[in-house]
């Protein structure tokens, strides 16, 4: 994730209209902002795999006589 988009104000964003913000623009930012938390989330989930099969590998090593 982009961790300068946290340290911009929503002033900056998104240009202001006559009753609020350009709805264009939020939602290109919303959509944007899944995408993200899409890839973020698919990224967590394979770490998660990787780790579960990790976990296994050790416990059967740590099962298996040694030498």
């Amino acid at each position: 994730m982009d961790d300068d988009a946290a340290d911009v104000s929503i002033d900056t964003l998104f240009e202001r209209e006559f009753r609020g913000y350009h709805k264009q623009q939020v939602q290109d930012y919303v959509t944007w902002l899944q995408e993200q938390t899409r890839s973020a989330q698919h990224q967590v989930n394979v770490l998660e795999a990787r780790l579960a099969e990790a976990e296994q590998e050790i416990a059967r090593l740590r099962a298996s006589p040694a030498g």
